[in-house]
């Protein structure tokens, strides 16, 4: 269009729909090489059912771009763990993340599982950090470059200083009226637009899957009665962060922040949680809980949460599946799960 001066509906929304598609296949992909085809084939189902990305793989804007580098770069990332192209899968990293960054810097969210992922090479291989070092310098001089050519253009507009900066402080970030507020609960406004994209059982089974797989890996870390307590306890503050949202708010101050920190934070600090789902977890809580508590209106942003929290509820749902006695109740299981989503 910048070069032509013409478009049609075709020609424009042709690209979004096939970034969205080719990063629901990235996701299938990095699903697969973190717990295998069965989580992968789950997870992906559950994404292309969930109607923000129906609805952003229909629509000319950056959500499709974001979603699909951002899951390239996790998926390069995790490759830098070993093999021989390790050092190209991170350079790969940064290229990938800097192109996603130039759609929106909603990308900055799939910074801590890369972060996670490089962190683990250097402390199984602390012999590459050196040269590993002079790549991600290499690679990241060329993607600040390419970054700054975008964004210092953008801040250094009038536009930006007059309207952009306006919107982002007192409209998404500030409380209701204006209220410069540090803290927020957003989940109460987001469950209404969750379930106003997508059908209320499916927002439900989404939570629910969640929950389950936070409470399994709390008793795992905990067995024993501390564990099953500390499960329960973040089964119900979850739910009534949701359920109850106005109900959090002591003097003035929300405690959402706080709880969910705690609650997550006591997930990962625990034995139970892979490698993988470590990274999923990192990739998951920070974009849910920033925008769940630092942003009073996050709107349709919540969408950079869901792709971690499908791979996360198909491990759940996988696990539990798998956890049946018999081949005949998981079969029926699995067809009663199908027929859910089929009503979803």
């Amino acid at each position: 269009f910048g070069l032509s001066g013409t478009t049609s509906e075709a020609a424009a929304r042709l690209p979004f729909a096939l970034a969205m598609i080719a990063g629901l296949l990235t996701l299938y992909q990095l699903g697969r090489v973190l717990f295998g085809p069965q989580v992968a084939f789950v997870a992906a189902v559950l994404l292309c059912l969930n109607g923000f990305f129906v609805a952003f793989g229909r629509i000319v804007q950056y959500q499709a771009f974001v979603f699909l580098f951002s899951t390239l770069a996790v998926l390069a990332a995790w490759r830098t763990r070993s093999g021989l192209l390790a050092r190209r899968h991170l350079a790969a990293t940064v290229v990938l993340l800097a192109v996603a960054l130039l759609a929106h810097y909603d990308a900055l969210f799939a910074l801590p599982p890369v972060l996670y992922a490089w962190w683990r090479r250097w402390r199984d291989r602390p012999e590459a950090r050196r040269g590993d070092g002079k790549v991600v310098a290499a690679a990241g001089a060329a993607a600040a470059l390419l970054l700054a050519a975008f964004y210092g253009a953008l801040m250094a507009h009038p536009y930006f200083r007059e309207a952009t900066l306006p919107y982002l402080f007192d409209v998404r970030l500030a409380g209701p009226g204006g209220a410069r507020e540090v803290l927020h609960n957003a989940l109460g406004t987001s469950r209404a637009l969750a379930t106003f994209y997508n059908s209320t059982y499916f927002m439900a089974l989404l939570a629910v899957a969640l929950l389950a797989f936070l409470a399994r890996s709390l008793v795992r870390s905990r067995p024993g009665p501390a564990g099953r307590a500390m499960a329960a306890a973040l089964i119900v503050a979850g739910s009534l962060l949701v359920a109850r949202p106005e109900a959090w708010s002591l003097g003035g101050v929300n405690l959402a922040l706080p709880v969910l920190v705690l609650g997550l934070g006591g997930v990962l600090a625990g034995r139970a949680p892979t490698v993988q789902e470590r990274l999923c977890l990192a990739w998951f809580a920070v974009g849910f809980v920033a925008y769940a508590t630092l942003v009073s209106s996050p709107r349709t942003h919540f969408h950079v949460a869901f792709p971690a929290w499908s791979l996360l509820g198909a491990v759940a749902l996988v696990q539990g599946l798998g956890g049946l006695g018999s081949q005949r109740a998981r079969r029926a299981a699995a067809l009663a799960l199908t027929g859910f989503l089929v009503v979803s």
